[in-house]
């Protein structure tokens, strides 16, 4: 097609692997174009993806979504992932070459980084300016000594910071990619720096936090803490240790919590980790650690959603007690995140707000109350996710059944599970799976078919692809396939 430039395959892609509508903004901020370009892009954008039987569909005020057949879809991205891997070749050694001043043991000298990066020397170099120039923004200084190589020079938790950015913008934040790839053991940007890190037995360290504490992190947040400890202890091996207590000064009981993870990845994984970074491994894991007012904070959050609802005329609040239940520990979950420093984000937010509006302002009421009895700041993002709980009760549906994957979190598998139920009350539902217990998993499930919010990798079973909200379209190609 003529004029077709790489920030329109680039686009197209994004779209297709986007199952819910995103704005122009969320475009722009994750694909580095400004809106104005992406807006005088779409006629363009729209006709590439005609001619390969996807629609382009507008939603004012919320963002654009593709349809079509998964096949269609599917055939497309590969030839995209063909093409946008020779346009992507400069960034992934951009990347590639500022990791290796990042977690090599020696400090890398231009031929060194001539061979790693299979480049010329005057290419190599060009390299290094740019990767120079990038650190220097966040006041990291990379220093060349003649014959020495080059070393860095900066507060060690900021050069973790970039690093974890860096690997997560070469998967573009596709953190299911990233995932993908840990679980084949097949890192690519890592797979020559990581040398002896054994990320698998680092995940069950991790997943076994999870059993202690009763605490269990949505794919997404479990992904991004792994890739904050891989960073943290490659680091580590290479002496570069955070030397100050940083973020949060711990009292005793939670330096014993951490004492003992430390002892297990020292026993697990051969790596002596200092006192000094306690701190910092707290700050990772804290979204794990049940508070020692948990139970007090729950019967707290379970009083405000009773009364809270009782006041707004919703009926059945007993009946749908197990539900309220669900709704107040992802309401824990949410307060330990944002005490803990992480951002909650939904991407759904503005179609929530444009489908459940009655729903919504209940869901605001409820976040301002227990903003005033945590003294936290939850927002929008969050007064989404309580939307559809609130919602679920509305409908009153009952119970149904068959397995569910959905990588996006507690709030939207519950919706889905609770929508599912209500179009098919003669179908029994025996699990709603996370993408990492899926894999796990799924050689265990007995079912006819799986209902996903995402691509799956295995064809063992039948599944097909939905959205969290489980659109009319959607209920009827369900319909049929369980009519079939």
């Amino acid at each position: 097609m003529k004029d077709l430039k790489k920030r329109h395959l680039e686009v197209c892609y994004y779209l297709l692997e986007h199952n819910f509508p995103v704005s122009l903004s969320k475009i722009s901020k994750e694909l580095g174009y400004s809106v104005n370009t992406l807006k005088k892009d779409l006629p363009l954008i729209e006709s590439l993806l005609q001619e390969k039987n996807i629609k382009l569909i507008k939603k004012p005020r919320v963002g654009i979504i593709v349809k079509a057949d998964l096949k269609d879809i599917e055939c497309f991205k590969k030839e995209l992932k063909e093409k946008i891997g020779i346009i992507h070749d400069k960034n992934e050694r951009f990347v590639k070459t500022a990791l290796i001043f990042l977690f090599s043991n020696e400090p890398p000298t231009i031929e060194k980084l001539s061979e790693m990066l299979e480049v010329s020397s005057v290419s190599a170099y060009n390299y290094v300016k740019k990767v120079k120039e990038y650190l220097q923004k966040f006041g990291i200084i990379l220093r060349g000594y003649s014959r020495r190589g080059y070393y860095l020079l900066g507060e060690e938790e900021k050069i973790r910071e970039i690093a974890i950015d860096l690997i997560l913008s070469y998967y573009y934040n596709d953190w299911l990619k990233l995932w993908e790839e840990i679980l084949g053991n097949n890192i690519n940007i890592l797979r020559d720096l990581l040398i002896d890190l054994d990320i698998k037995k680092l995940i069950s360290i991790l997943e076994r936090v999870e059993e202690i504490y009763k605490f269990k992190l949505d794919d997404m947040y479990f992904v991004k803490l792994l890739l904050r400890f891989v960073v943290a202890l490659q680091r580590i091996r290479m002496g570069k240790i955070i030397k100050e207590k940083v973020k949060l000064s711990l009292n005793r009981e939670f330096k014993e919590e951490v004492k003992k993870i430390v002892l297990e990845i020292k026993k697990e994984l051969g790596i002596d980790i200092p006192e000094s970074e306690y701190s910092y491994l707290f700050y990772s894991i804290s979204m794990f650690i049940r508070y020692g007012n948990y139970d007090v904070d729950f019967n707290n959050i379970m009083n405000i959603l009773l009364n809270s609802l009782d006041r707004h005329l919703l009926d059945n609040l007993y009946e749908n007690y197990h539900l309220l239940e669900t709704l107040a520990y992802h309401l824990l979950r949410s307060i330990q995140k944002v005490r803990s420093g992480a951002k909650i984000e939904n991407p759904l937010l503005e179609l929530i707000k444009e489908t459940y509006a009655d729903e919504f302002n209940v869901g605001r009421y409820i976040i301002g109350q227990v903003n005033k009895k945590f003294s936290i700041e939850l927002d929008e993002n969050e007064v989404g996710y309580v939307t559809l709980y609130i919602n679920i009760l509305k409908e009153n549906a009952k119970r149904k059944k068959i397995a569910i994957v959905c990588p996006m979190g507690i709030a939207t598998s519950n919706m889905l599970y609770w929508k599912l139920k209500q179009e098919f009350p003669n179908l029994e539902i025996v699990d709603v799976l996370s993408y990492k217990d899926f894999i796990k998993k799924y050689t265990l499930l007995n079912v006819d078919l799986i209902v996903s919010t995402a691509p799956l990798p295995v064809n063992v079973i039948p599944y097909v692809i939905v959205s969290p909200l489980l659109t009319k379209n959607e209920v009827e190609v369900l319909r049929k396939i369980l009519l079939s």
